[in-house]
């Protein structure tokens, strides 16, 4: 009889501390699914004239977020000249200027980021490119507000006046980049007869040197034009501000 009730109290026992660790369980469950869906708290915003500066590391995007809603609504397209930024209002303008080899590039403000470590900017990679920074991943830049290039459609509440020429700022289209001098002509040619007068640019990168394909444009609205035709022609290219 005692063998009997002991062995009935210590089955009771054995599904009580089953049901308490079950129960355990599911509240550490359920804080860690809590602590997984907390949201990225932003810094405060701000609103800088024309000249404003910040000096930081950046870094760039491309896959898988190209075809993406940017955080302005707009879908993320990373072979246009824009840019992520945590605080600067959208359509602000930006001079981005890789501080390690002097090469600088525009950018416009219409994403939110980047939320990786101590990074200011986050570029298309358009942009990346522009500045020679697609293989490093990030470097040292400084940020400048300017004015919307002429024709680019932005908005800026920083409008004091009408923009000088070399504010309003010339785009151009580049088709490919090339380690053979004969392949990058090859293609200038090909675009040129498809009416897209294009020349070969030669320049030095990472020590190697380089041709780039570039199609002439004019305004940022232009330059976009020709690139939408010449992606209907079968060609694949990114907008990149002027040189010169």
């Amino acid at each position: 009889m005692v063998s009997h009730r002991l062995a009935g109290w210590l089955g009771a026992a054995a599904v009580r501390l089953l049901l308490a660790t079950l129960l355990l369980v599911l509240v550490l469950g359920a804080c860690g699914g809590s602590k997984a869906r907390k949201k990225v708290k932003l810094p405060p915003p701000v609103n800088p004239k024309i000249g404003w500066t910040e000096v930081g590391v950046a870094s760039w995007y491309g896959h898988p977020y190209h075809g993406r809603k940017a955080a302005n609504g707009e879908t993320y397209d990373m072979n246009k000249m824009t840019a992520a930024h945590k605080r600067l209002p959208f359509d602000t303008w930006l001079n981005v200027k890789n501080l390690s080899n002097g090469k600088t590039t525009r950018v416009r403000i219409n994403d939110r980021g980047p939320f990786v470590g101590n990074r200011i900017i986050d570029l298309s990679r358009a942009a990346a490119s522009d500045i020679n920074m697609i293989g490093s991943g990030t470097a040292r830049v400084r940020l400048t507000v300017i004015r919307p290039p002429s024709g680019s459609g932005g908005k800026s509440r920083n409008r004091t006046g009408p923009a000088s020429a070399k504010q309003e700022g010339k785009f151009d289209i580049q088709l490919g980049v090339f380690s053979s001098q004969a392949n990058a002509q090859a293609l200038a040619q090909k675009a040129t007869k498809r009416g897209h007068p294009s020349t070969v640019q030669k320049f030095s990168q990472s020590g190697a040197t380089r041709y780039r394909v570039v199609a002439r444009g004019g305004s940022f609205k232009e330059a976009n034009a020709r690139l939408a035709k010449l992606k209907r022609q079968g060609f694949a290219g990114i907008i990149r501000a002027r040189r010169g």
